[in-house]
């Protein structure tokens, strides 16, 4: 008797890394302390824990320069599939 054996293997799940894993890899590298950040770069520190552990979808630019500014980085914004004309 045949046995017909089929394997499924999932798709392997790679998640992109979020605006605050970043922010906590960049902290993290520079020995600084969520509290320090805060200080730092005025952005209030529940707020920068939510960004940090993703609880804030879209935490808003002006919060992310703030804590970039820290680092010495700036914002870099890329558009996808975005159709339309620019003259």
């Amino acid at each position: 008797e045949e046995i017909l054996v089929i394997v499924f293997k999932e798709k392997p799940v790679i998640k992109e890394p979020s605006i605050g894993d970043e922010i906590v890899a960049l902290r993290v590298s520079r020995n600084i302390t969520r509290r320090e950040l805060s200080r730092l770069s005025r952005v209030n520190y529940n707020y920068l824990a939510k960004i940090e552990n993703g609880q804030l979808k879209e935490p808003g630019i002006t919060n992310i320069n703030k804590l970039l500014k820290v680092f010495g980085l700036k914002l870099g914004i890329v558009l996808t599939g975005y159709k339309h004309n620019f003259v």
